[in-house]
């Protein structure tokens, strides 16, 4: 979640024009802006129907 309010809000922020603490100055602010871009975070923890989920980690850069 860190990365994800540091690194990648801001970037997506600026990139659509919107007007946020974050757009404006490249860091977080913990804003309630109307044009928030990190207002959600989901977590799963576990799933109950198994083969549901599926996992894949590729050891490359592809973003930010």
């Amino acid at each position: 979640m860190k990365r994800a309010r540091n690194v990648a809000a801001p970037i997506n922020a600026q990139r659509f024009g919107l007007t946020t603490p974050c757009a404006k100055t490249g860091a977080c602010a913990d804003c309630k802006s109307p044009d928030t871009i990190c207002c959600q975070f989901l977590i799963t923890r576990y799933s109950r129907h198994k083969d549901r989920i599926h996992v894949i980690l590729v050891n490359d850069s592809l973003g930010f």
